[in-house]
């Protein structure tokens, strides 16, 4: 591809990225939107299902002979970009290029063309994990009473959005040091070299979903610091704090 078709591609994608993005954030806003009003009655709630999008852009492009080889930088053609319109759009765009017209070859070290393309398509929401169940872990602390102080039990349990129960699964174990600095006082920062230890760094579930893990806070660390203990599934992860 010539260096005026990377660039055109380039900014087209460029574009349709941005969009893109700001459709994603419309939906985050109208996600947080409150269930209920000030009097506690149910408020509607809003999802994109899908966006119509058409895009009309007008390209100019201006190519100056320096005499440098094609692989210059300063061989490149100089290009502006204006879209005229931009209603929503999708990512994943496939963008035919379009041939140049109108080209200009009065100066034999100066070539001008321009394009004008309309682009049109539609972004289509798609839930999470592909409208496949996602699995849904919960990790809480069940230490028994009368116990030693630095010794403290995890509950966990893991199933799915469908309500189904993840059985012989395996939970990965590990500590969030960032999360942990920021939530310890400052005069009690917990200490990478000195860290917790897991009964077992990996743990499975049993037929009823359900996991459980032994972690013993080391000692040293002041009253106060926090320990933030991660538990991963696959690609979701969940949180539980442990303070000293």
């Amino acid at each position: 591809m010539s260096g005026a078709g990377r660039f055109a591609a380039g900014s087209i994608e460029e574009l349709l990225a941005g969009i893109a993005d700001g459709v994603r954030e419309a939906q985050e806003s109208l996600s947080d939107l409150p269930p209920v009003d000030a009097f506690g009655r149910p408020m509607p709630s809003y999802h994109l299902p899908y966006v119509d999008f058409e895009i009309a852009v007008d390209m100019d492009i201006e190519n100056v002979d320096t005499g440098e080889s094609a692989e210059s930088p300063m061989a490149n053609p100089l290009m502006t970009l204006r879209p005229l319109t931009a209603v929503d759009l999708g990512r994943r765009l496939k963008v035919k290029t379009l041939l140049p017209t109108n080209v200009a070859s009065q100066d034999p070290t100066r070539a001008g063309a321009e394009i004008s393309s309309r682009i049109k398509g539609r972004l289509v929401a798609v839930p999470a994990g592909e409208g496949l169940p996602v699995p849904v872990i919960t990790m809480v602390e069940n230490t028994a009473p009368g116990g030693p102080a630095r010794t403290r039990t995890l509950a966990i349990q893991a199933a799915n959005t469908a309500g189904e129960i993840m059985a012989n699964r395996v939970i990965e174990l590990n500590v969030d040091w960032e999360v942990s600095a920021a939530l310890s006082p400052s005069n009690s920062q917990p200490k990478q070299a000195n860290p917790p230890s897991f009964s077992t760094a990996e743990v499975a579930t049993d037929e009823n979903g359900q996991a459980q893990v032994t972690v013993t806070l080391p000692p040293g660390p002041k009253k106060g610091t926090i320990y933030m203990i991660t538990a991963t599934l696959g690609q979701v992860s969940v949180n539980a704090a442990l303070t000293v």
